[in-house]
């Protein structure tokens, strides 16, 4: 009677203990998730202007091979 005493304790003891774990582990993810968000938003601006740095150097060096022919030998290429 007493082994099944003490079974029953460290059992309703480790689940409370589960418990407080699993409440502890959902409110760090909640905090991860909320400044994974916020990050992207932050940083979100800074993304979006160097894509559209990008898509313009793409665009000058599409059109240089066509301003290449125009030069002649020895010609210094103006920007």
């Amino acid at each position: 009677m007493p082994a099944l005493l003490i079974i029953l304790i460290l059992v309703v003891a480790s689940t409370a203990m589960l418990g407080v774990l699993m409440v502890a582990f959902v409110r760090h993810m909640k905090i991860f998730f909320g400044s994974v968000r916020r990050f992207g938003q932050e940083t979100q601006p800074a993304i979006l202007a160097i894509m559209r740095e990008a898509e313009r150097a793409q665009s000058r060096l599409e059109t240089l091979p066509e301003r290449g022919s125009e030069l002649k030998a020895g010609a210094r290429i103006r920007r």
